[in-house]
């Protein structure tokens, strides 16, 4: 919430938007100030009030500093597993579709065949988020799980699928133990236990990126 941590009130904000100022910094001691027009204090004061809500709510700002992502030797290991049931292979392909198309959860569903453009080697899709096309380079193994579909996997709610594939790459052996590092009220937390236990559809994403 742009920073809003550092204020104590609103009558701090509002004093700031007086002085035709702002902080830009979100690291607590440090003295960033920048031009801030007039204009816009109507909406900073509505995201102010939107982060002490949260806050009284039991909600502290959160940041990720350590992102979990999956090699291209791991993919493979999951790709060539064999599975106990269809659920798991079902979600196993659709966090594979994900890693090789980069796209969100929310997108899964416009991974069809009627997304194939340029004879089949590209998927161009709209994306829920931005409300933008793209254009994807379509990677064997993500034509591979279309193909062997006929469109997209089954879908399912995305805390289910997060359930699943944390099953999923237990059976496969990502079982290695691994710290992250948030911030969380100023401070730094690391959490550390088994790689599977941080997978979720986010790591697809990155392992993309």
């Amino acid at each position: 919430f742009l920073g809003y941590e550092l204020f104590d009130n609103a009558a701090t904000v509002k004093t700031i938007i007086r002085n035709n100022k702002s902080v830009s910094s979100v690291h607590k001691g440090e003295e960033a100030i920048t031009p801030l027009e007039e204009s816009n204090e109507q909406r900073i004061l509505s995201n102010y009030q939107a982060y002490k809500t949260l806050q009284e709510l039991g909600y502290s700002k959160t940041k990720i500093c350590d992102q979990l992502y999956l090699t291209e030797e791991e993919l493979y290991r999951i790709k060539m597993t064999i599975l106990p049931n269809r659920h798991l292979d079902n979600v196993r392909d659709l966090f594979l579709l994900a890693c090789y198309t980069g796209v969100r959860s929310q997108d899964y569903n416009k991974l069809t065949k009627d997304s194939l453009i340029n004879d089949g080697t590209m998927l161009k899709v709209r994306t829920e988020k931005t409300d933008e096309e793209v254009i994807i380079p379509l990677h064997p193994i993500a034509k591979g799980i279309l193909d062997k579909y006929n469109g997209t996997p089954r879908l399912i709610s995305n805390q289910k699928f997060n359930e699943y594939i944390k099953v999923v790459c237990r059976i496969v052996g990502l079982t290695e133990l691994v710290s992250l590092t948030r911030t969380c009220g100023g401070k730094k937390i690391t959490t550390r236990k088994e790689k599977c236990e941080f997978v979720s559809s986010h790591t697809a994403r990155r392992s993309f990126a």
